[in-house]
């Protein structure tokens, strides 16, 4: 099953957010437009097709299969099978799938098809129902011509639970067929290879994801909330012991534990060598070779050896996918543009309701000192897909580029909502405007009250109002940690400003960045008047 969970409302991972400030939750929201020379079509708010794809002859949505069972724990299994047939229908050659995030975009809402497959930018649409009664499924799936509604094949199927998923296979066939596409030997076998043969597993790992995506909303307690997610990843780990993206999520908790840094040093080594295991054990599993290639970036960059880094990096270019580069864009400050460019662009295209899209593409133009370039593609994101935190973040990014104080002041006040990103921007606001005061009370406020990732936020403010003494003193504890060179390698991601501390304080990342062969001090998007190294 493809890793690669929705992002609605609210959604996935404060993972990189608070520190690579990347992968965090959304929120649904009305855009507010600040920028001039948006096009027209985003300034009336008008609905965007996705062009890219709708000049394609064979593109398709699989919108979520409702659940009209009088149970609701079978909402897990409608989740479920939606997704495993789009990873199914994904392997049929010469047809193109749009991304779960877009698809599950529409779960619970009455829109109009024909809006829908403009927005989605697709020619056609299955969509159907699962009903369950005592050891019986029934299972309804429509092929529809999106333009005009026309249905193009549908079909009933009933069957006992615990063969329900062969199904899955019976209608990715039925869908070509219905497409004129002649599907080979190699092809049916990927489809049918691709999914999840125990039910009660699959259905263990969709309460797990729900968990994992409330463990990434407002307010939680992501490490308590993920440990009740794991309970679900390790029952269907048991029983499908192969099940690449439960290792892969379960794997999160402990990314978490290390993120924050607030554990006892051993306690820390304990997640460090989980996280590991988990990481392994998802890449070797993972069918996916673009998948496998990010999940071996990751646990490179939370280990101790990074000489093959630049070699797996390099080979991201090659694939065009809608996964998401996980954590692949801390390597931004690098010479990673132009892949990275090529990754969110590719996302936009074949998943434009996704958010990580717009956002990574304005990141990238903000590395290439392309303010209002980055903050036309937010506008755009948030029109499609609502307004999130991460864009907040980017925009006052791009008004410090400006030297527009008055809209980074306006950015940074709609962050008040999340106390601790709003009293760190605004004490980099004050930096970034001469006044170090601020920060330097902060960083006390931080050290005392140790919120998660405080090291790390302390690291980008000491180095924000230019007290390199401080930065290099934090910088050294972090970077004797299990993890550390992983945690310091996000915290030059964030603070944006090159060197954030003198690297020979750090005699670990030093050997990390050596390995991959990577340049020193890293390239800055930020200029902060006081920092002077």
């Amino acid at each position: 099953m493809n890793v690669i969970k929705k992002i609605k409302l609210p959604f996935i991972l404060l993972l990189l957010i608070a520190a690579l400030v990347t992968y965090i939750f959304y929120d649904k929201a009305v855009i507010v437009n600040h920028d001039k020379s948006l096009p027209a079509q985003i300034k009336n708010n008008q609905a965007v097709s996705n062009p890219s794809l709708i000049n394609n002859p064979k593109t398709i949505a699989v919108l979520p299969f409702v659940n009209v069972s009088n149970e609701n724990e079978q909402e897990f299994f409608a989740d479920g099978l939606t997704e495993e047939l789009l990873n199914k229908i994904a392997k049929i050659p010469k047809l193109k799938v749009i991304a779960r995030t877009s698809s599950f975009f529409y779960k619970d809402t009455n829109e109009d098809l024909r809006v829908i497959g403009k927005k989605l930018g697709v020619k056609y649409i299955l969509e159907g129902s699962v009903r369950k009664s005592d050891d019986m499924v029934r299972i309804s799936a429509k092929l529809i011509h999106a333009s005009d509604g026309f249905q193009l094949w549908s079909q009933i199927y009933d069957r006992s639970f615990k063969n329900v998923l062969d199904i899955q296979d019976e209608i990715s066939v039925e869908v070509a067929k219905a497409l004129n596409i002649v599907l080979d030997a190699k092809s049916t076998q990927a489809m049918k290879s691709s999914g999840v043969s125990n039910v009660d597993a699959f259905i263990a790992y969709q309460k797990g994801l729900q968990l994992y995506d409330l463990a990434h909303g407002h307010g939680k307690d992501k490490v308590e909330v993920l440990t009740q997610a794991n309970l679900q990843f390790d029952i269907a780990i048991k029983l499908e012991p192969e099940f690449a993206s439960a290792y892969f999520h379960q794997s999160d908790l402990f990314s978490h534990i290390l993120l924050y840094a607030t554990e006892s040093d051993e306690q820390l080594a304990i997640a460090h060598k989980k996280l590991s295991k988990s990481l392994q054990s998802a890449a070797l599993f993972a069918k996916d070779p673009l998948l496998k290639l990010y999940i071996n970036i990751n646990n490179i960059l939370h280990s101790n050896d990074w000489n093959l880094l630049p070699t797996f990096a390099d080979r991201a270019a090659d694939y065009d996918s809608c996964l998401q580069p996980l954590y692949f864009p801390v390597l931004l400050n690098f010479g990673y543009q132009d892949t990275l460019m090529k990754i969110y662009q590719y996302i936009i295209n074949c998943d434009p309701l996704n958010p990580i899209g717009y956002y990574g593409v304005a990141t990238t133009e903000l590395h290439n000192w392309q303010p209002e370039q980055a903050l036309i593609l937010i506008a755009k994101g948030e029109q499609l897909t609502g307004r999130h935190d991460w864009y907040t973040l980017k925009k006052i990014i791009a008004y410090f580029q400006l030297k527009d104080f008055d809209e980074a002041t306006r950015a940074i006040e709609s962050l008040k909502h999340r106390p601790l990103l709003y009293k760190i921007h605004l004490a980099t606001l004050h930096a970034m405007m001469g006044n170090g005061e601020t920060g330097l009370a902060y960083i006390k406020e931080l050290r005392e009250t140790k919120p998660s990732n405080y090291i790390r936020y302390s690291i980008v403010l000491a180095a924000a109002i230019g007290n390199v003494k401080l930065a290099n003193e934090l910088a050294a504890a972090l970077d004797a940690k299990p993890a550390g060179s992983f945690q310091l390698m996000q915290t030059v991601f964030a603070c944006g400003c090159g060197a954030p501390f003198d690297i020979n304080h750090t005699p670990n990342f030093k050997r990390r960045i050596e390995e991959a062969k990577f340049s020193w001090p890293p390239k800055s998007i930020l200029l902060y008047p006081n920092k002077n190294w």
